[in-house]
């Protein structure tokens, strides 16, 4: 499975990426700079970006590099807040050999912990295919496991 270590800005990209979801997302070309990666602020996160099989994207955010109210604040109980669609950059797409207008849909995502990190499944949908009813079934459907 494919692994990209990405650093992201958190916050809806309609908002000018105040409340919730994943307002900016890059690739982290330099693994070492990945691993000394130090946050601005609350918003500003690494993580690791894979596809454990098609239509599902996980990522994995290490705690330890989180500025101290990140975690409290957007990975909740109920789950991980995205409250608006968010192309996944097209560098990005060409790795995971997924179709170039990809999403980060919009729903509640479940969120665990492992090994010290919030993991979250979401969906990844293409604009061509997003439908947001398709989107609460799962994400209400994931949050009842």
């Amino acid at each position: 499975m494919k692994k990209i270590l990405v650093t992201i800005i958190l916050g809806n990209p309609a908002s000018n990426c105040a409340k919730y979801g994943i307002c900016s997302i890059e690739e982290e070309k330099k693994p070492l700079h990945w691993h000394q990666f130090v946050p601005n602020d609350h918003r500003h996160v690494k993580a690791i970006l894979s596809q454990p099989s098609p239509g599902k994207i996980h990522l994995q955010f290490p705690m330890k590099s989180m500025h101290p109210i990140t975690g409290g604040m957007f990975f909740t109980p109920s789950g991980f807040l995205i409250e608006s669609p968010k192309t996944i950059p097209e560098a990005i797409t060409q790795q995971l050999q997924i179709p170039k207008n990809s999403v980060f849909a919009p729903g509640i995502w479940p969120t665990r912990i492992d090994n010290d990190c919030f993991i979250v499944e979401m969906l990844c949908l293409t604009t061509a295919d997003f439908s947001g009813q398709q989107v609460r079934a799962y994400s209400r459907q994931k949050k009842r496991k």
